[in-house]
C-alpha cells in the first residue's frame, strides 16, 4: 500500500506539473534557399535546409535539419531534387561563450546511402573565444564518427575506401551591426579525413554575409571555396573553382 501511495503521489505530481512545464514549450521552423552558382562550371543549382525544433528550456532545443538540393541549369551533379544530409540536433548553451550541439546523423544522402552509409555521430562543441564590442571569434570543434555497411564501395569499376573518422575544426571571426541584423561571418574551416587506407586534410573557406529585413526573414550572400591543400591546384584556382550563392532565411 505504501508503494502504491508514492506511485499516485508520483504521478499526481507529474500532471500538477506538466501543464506549466509544456507552457514554455515552444516550436520553430526553418527554411533555407541558397540558390548557387559555379563559375568554374558554370552550374546553376540549390543548396537548401528544412529543419525544425521544440525549444525545451531558454537554453536547451531538440530537432531535425534535413538539407536538400535540385538542379537549375547544366548542373550534372544536382539532378531533380535530392536529399543530402539530414539530422537530429540538440542544442545546449552551457553558459554565454560555451555552446555543446550532439548531432545524429541520418542515411538520408543519396550519394552516401548508395556506397553504404547507415549513420554517424558528430558532438559539435562552440566556444567563444573573443568578444570585443561588435566583433567576435568562435571556435569550433567536431569530431565525426561514420558507419558504413563496408569499408569500401565500386565506382565505375574502381574500388574506393569509405571514411571511417572524421575531425573538423573551425576558426569563425564575425561581426555583428545594426543591433545584431547585419552579421558577417568568415569561417576557416580545416577537415582532417581518415579511411581505412589513408588520411589527407582539407582546407577552406565560407564567408556569408546576412541582413535580418524582418522577425522571420532574412537575405544574404554567401561563398565556399574549393580545397586549398592536397591538390596541385593554386589558391587563385581553389577560390574560381568556389561556389556563389544568394540566401533566403525563414523562420517561424
Amino acid at each position: 500500500m505504501k508503494n502504491l501511495n508514492r506511485v499516485l503521489t508520483l504521478l499526481g505530481l507529474f500532471f500538477a506539473t506538466t501543464p506549466a512545464a509544456w507552457a514554455k514549450v515552444s516550436l520553430e521552423a526553418s527554411l533555407d534557399l541558397r540558390p548557387s552558382w559555379t563559375p568554374s562550371g558554370s552550374s546553376l543549382h540549390t543548396e537548401n535546409e528544412i529543419g525544425a525544433k521544440v525549444l525545451l528550456q531558454e537554453n536547451l532545443s531538440v530537432g531535425y535539419l534535413q538539407e536538400f538540393t535540385s538542379g537549375l541549369l547544366q548542373s550534372e551533379s544536382y539532378k531533380n531534387v535530392q536529399t543530402r544530409d539530414g539530422y537530429v540536433r540538440a542544442e545546449y548553451n552551457v553558459t554565454s561563450d560555451l555552446k555543446f550541439e550532439p548531432r545524429l546523423i541520418l542515411p538520408t544522402h543519396v550519394l552516401e546511402r548508395s556506397r553504404g552509409f547507415y549513420g554517424a555521430f558528430r558532438p559539435m562543441v562552440i566556444y567563444q573565444v573573443w568578444n570585443p564590442g561588435p566583433f567576435a571569434v568562435d571556435l569550433v570543434e567536431s569530431p565525426i564518427l561514420k558507419g558504413y555497411s563496408s569499408a569500401f564501395y565500386d565506382e565505375d569499376g574502381n574500388s574506393n575506401a569509405n571514411p571511417w573518422f572524421e575531425n573538423r575544426f573551425e576558426l569563425i571571426p564575425k561581426a555583428a551591426y545594426f543591433n545584431r541584423k547585419l552579421v558577417v561571418r568568415a569561417p576557416l574551416i580545416w577537415q582532417w579525413i581518415k579511411d581505412s587506407s589513408r588520411s589527407h586534410s582539407e582546407l577552406w573557406i565560407n564567408p556569408e554575409i546576412i541582413y535580418q529585413v524582418t522577425d522571420t526573414m532574412s537575405f544574404g550572400t554567401s561563398y565556399y571555396s574549393a580545397n586549398f591543400i592536397g591538390t596541385e591546384d593554386s589558391v587563385g584556382e581553389a577560390l574560381r573553382k568556389g561556389v556563389v550563392q544568394f540566401v533566403v532565411q525563414y523562420v517561424l
